[in-house]
């Protein structure tokens, strides 16, 4: 039995795909270029200190478009230090101090004694680097109270 040429199976297999690609997508299947800004960023973190006990530190937060002159609004849903959360009346606190329009960066935490200092940073969207200014900076205490650093 002898076996097929390689050159027309393979021209044959081009023109076939050729033909299904050219078969185009409903005229309403979205650009990829269109729609490509994401109007709601869910994120969790998940932050491990080098404790004994293992402890760990969680930010959940969102980042939302809201049709106005401002854009973005950022905010914590939820702070916790490994599985008690930090009091609602914390996180009214930190939310409060999160200005209109701010895009929020990925947080920041450095592990401190039982605790850990937090900093938020914010987006620039005039060139997409992470701003100077304005940033919430504040300590979780061991105990699940905070102290504002900014």
């Amino acid at each position: 039995m002898r076996a097929a040429p390689a050159t027309p199976l393979l021209l044959l297999a081009v023109l076939a795909l050729g033909a299904c690609s050219t078969t185009g997508l409903p005229a309403s299947f979205a650009d990829p270029v269109e729609n490509a800004q994401a109007s709601t960023t869910l994120y969790d973190f998940e932050f491990r200190c080098a404790y004994a006990n293992g402890d760990f530190f969680r930010i959940s937060g969102e980042t939302r478009w809201i049709d106005d002159a401002d854009g973005y609004r950022s905010r914590i849903v939820r702070l916790s230090k490994g599985r008690k959360a930090v009091a609602q009346h914390w996180i009214e606190e930190i939310n409060k101090r999160i200005p209109d329009g701010a895009y929020q960066e990925r947080p920041w935490v450095v592990c401190s004694g039982g605790g850990a200092e937090i900093e938020l940073r914010f987006m620039d969207r005039s060139n997409g680097t992470v701003a100077g200014l304005p940033r919430v900076m504040f300590t979780l205490h061991s105990d699940g109270t905070l102290e504002f650093r900014d």
